[in-house]
């Protein structure tokens, strides 16, 4: 049994375009079995790192303008992909950055909210992916 691999992210993945791209390669190995892991759009992990540096040094305003930025920048690749905003697939990211806004509000609304560095790394950067 062959299966075929594919894997994007980062630059591939960076805009509504990138994303059309990959739906076109893969609707091409329709009738075979295939495996897509797709990792985090463009410079996602860097971005979340940025988030999680924030975070960890309580520097409270550049944290949230950073997480806005990431939400704004793929909720702006989505609506070039879905034009209904009422696609399902709207309530589904917006739960994960619930979820991730949760998780950093948390830790700065109670004391020793937070964990240590590699715990809180893998609860943000794992958004990316």
């Amino acid at each position: 049994m062959d299966i075929k691999v594919f894997k994007f992210g980062g630059a591939s993945v960076n805009s509504a375009e990138g994303i059309r791209n990959l739906v076109s390669i893969i609707r091409k190995y329709k009738d075979d079995k295939i495996l897509v892991v797709v990792s985090a759009m463009g410079k996602t992990t860097n971005a979340l790192e940025e988030l999680l540096g924030y975070y960890m040094t309580d520097d409270v305003l550049p944290m949230i303008d950073t997480y806005d930025k990431i939400r704004d920048w793929h909720l702006d690749i989505m609506s070039k992909i879905f034009p209904n905003s009422n696609h399902p697939v709207f309530t589904e990211v917006e739960n994960h950055f619930d979820h991730l806004r949760g998780h950093i509000r948390k830790g700065h609304l109670s004391k020793g909210g937070k964990g240590m560095y590699r715990y809180e790394y893998d609860q943000i950067v794992s958004f990316g992916n």
